[in-house]
């Protein structure tokens, strides 16, 4: 399991273990007490245990992320993520399902040294595109 040393690696690490089906590598990116905010109210999880549940979902429906652009704004021990995003997946009934989105994480430097998330919003548009 990687760690991110950089915020840029945080979003990196997260797109390859999703894409690999690795949950653990996909959590190692959050703090323990993250706050995901996702498209709507029902979608916030406080807590790693909590996204735990929400990822572990989501690599059921077999995603596959791509990063289409990124930016990053540093402040001493914190930095901001700007992630524009699709990825292509099942639906439950295994139909294809192509999303685009964006996402804004808040992240800092542990004592450690590793970047970890400490917030996460997520906007995202889904279509029913075949993927391909």
């Amino acid at each position: 399991m990687r760690t991110a040393r950089t915020p840029e690696e945080v979003e990196e690490i997260y797109i390859a273990s999703m894409n690999a089906g690795d949950l653990e590598g996909a959590l190692a990116v959050f703090d323990v007490d993250t706050v995901f905010v996702g498209p709507t109210e029902a979608e916030t999880i406080h807590g790693v245990d909590g996204i735990r549940v929400r990822l572990a979902a989501a690599l059921a429906l077999d995603p596959q992320h791509r990063v289409l652009a990124q930016r990053v704004v540093h402040f001493d021990d914190y930095a901001v993520l700007f992630a524009d995003w699709e990825l292509d997946r099942l639906d439950t009934e295994g139909g294809a399902v192509h999303l685009r989105g964006s996402d804004t994480s808040i992240v800092r430097q542990r004592e450690d040294g590793a970047w970890t998330v400490l917030r996460r919003t997520v906007t995202r548009k889904e279509t029913r595109d075949p993927i391909g």
